[in-house]
């Protein structure tokens, strides 16, 4: 677990510097009162980015939004097992964003963009990569489960119970 932990890590700091570096649009346009031509665009495929970035980001401590009233309700094995079976679920759902993104990535159909030159490529890239991202962290999130669920760690699944850290 030693190495997955660690290469959850590394994704988890690349995808903070990655944010802050996509958000310079708002640094040019409202602190320097000066946008650059070509932002706009950029604009619209960083947030592509970033929407796909901050949710492989997400998925590492599972703090998406959640509804767990009737999991709050179950006893500790039954809970366990639930988020357990959600997560492989989210799995294999992802599982399919990872292959027809890929399948959309190396499609042919692609344009370049009018202001930046670069093709569109790049862009529709974001799908499968976080989503491969998505699976190493949910991977993660399955070993901690297995673990706690051996330990009978009630505090792990109370957390996720929870809707995240709190």
């Amino acid at each position: 677990m030693g190495a997955l932990n660690r290469l959850v890590e590394a994704f988890d700091h690349l995808g903070r510097i990655l944010i802050s570096i996509l958000l310079l649009q708002i640094f040019f346009r409202y602190v320097l009162n000066d946008a650059l031509q070509w932002t706009d665009e950029l604009a619209v495929y960083t947030l592509v980015w970033t929407v796909f970035i901050g949710a492989f980001m997400l998925i590492r401590n599972w703090e998406h939004i959640t509804i767990t009233v009737f999991a709050n309700m179950l006893p500790f094995r039954g809970r366990a097992i639930m988020f357990i079976v959600v997560k492989l679920l989210c799995m294999v759902f992802i599982g399919l964003a990872v292959w027809y993104g890929f399948e959309m990535v190396l499609q042919s159909a692609h344009r370049n963009s009018p202001s930046l030159g670069f093709s569109t490529r790049w862009i529709k890239l974001a799908i499968p990569v976080s989503a491969v991202l998505m699976v190493v962290f949910i991977v993660n999130e399955l070993v901690r489960d297995f673990i706690a669920l051996r330990k009978r760690d009630t505090g792990h699944f109370d957390r996720l119970g929870l809707g995240g850290t709190l």
